[in-house]
């Protein structure tokens, strides 16, 4: 990991998310991650001015929280006029009370909606810090397992063989991989 590295997304604020938004109505699909300094007022600008919006990416950065209380979730489901082909949400995870519920009830008002929660943190690893996502993904109300791969050909995704060292064949389609978070 590169310290020196910049990323623009840390400095944006929620003026300036509600200007692009306003700007851009047939935006299609925004991905924003490692924000620093937005709140719902950001993504219901998205849900408000882009009624094409089929995913919305807004994570945060290991070091920075996003301020998510939900209210962005709720009124996204209080109105269903916005954003009706909205197929995927991925937002940054938020501990603030009342924002689990705005999930469960805004995957479950909008069935065809899978929203994913990110969280993003570092550990120190022999020296050097290693970042690590992890992700919970909730549809109909309910979160969603991970699945692995089953069946003839898959016996190649246990713990102790690497995906990385695979070929692709026959058996194993790459649309398949990317189905499932492998690829």
């Amino acid at each position: 990991m590169n310290y020196d590295a910049h990323n623009d997304a840390k400095t944006l604020t929620d003026p300036v998310i509600i200007n692009l938004a306003a700007a851009c109505p047939k935006l299609k699909k925004i991905e924003l991650p490692g924000t620093a300094l937005l709140t719902d007022a950001s993504p219901t600008a998205f849900f408000d001015s882009c009624p094409n919006l089929t995913q919305l990416t807004m994570t945060a950065a290991s070091r920075n929280n996003l301020v998510l209380t939900g209210s962005a979730l709720t009124s996204l489901l209080e109105n269903p006029q916005y954003v009706p082909k909205l197929k995927k949400l991925r937002i940054a995870h938020s501990s603030i009370r009342g924002f689990m519920k705005a999930v469960k009830d805004l995957t479950r008002g909008r069935e065809t909606l899978t929203v994913e929660l990110v969280k993003v943190t570092e550990k120190k690893n022999w020296g050097d810090w290693d970042m690590l996502v992890e992700e919970q993904m909730y549809k109909k109300g309910r979160k969603v397992p991970k699945r692995r791969p089953r069946g003839r050909g898959f016996g190649l995704f246990d713990d102790d063989i690497e995906f990385n060292n695979y070929r692709m064949t026959d058996e194993v389609s790459a649309a398949y991989l990317v189905y499932d978070g492998y690829y």
